[in-house]
């Protein structure tokens, strides 16, 4: 999950927008998919939080309400 995370905000970076949101969506979804222990420390802000970010940095705020 945080190896696409890292890849999704390089992607924006380097101005590849479709492939950023195409890494943090499979980030999110693979966060949301993966049973977590309930003492396993947290990442460091969850995949979803991230890909409103990167919306929000695209201009696209309307998706942020999507998830």
């Amino acid at each position: 999950m945080l190896r696409l995370e890292i890849e999704g905000w390089i992607a924006q970076g380097e101005g590849d927008a479709a492939g950023a949101i195409e890494r943090l969506e499979a980030a999110a979804e693979l966060e949301t998919s993966t049973p977590k222990h309930a003492v396993t420390p947290a990442p460091t802000l969850p995949a979803y939080e991230l890909l409103g970010d990167l919306w929000l940095a695209q201009g696209q705020p309307e998706k942020v309400s999507r998830q």
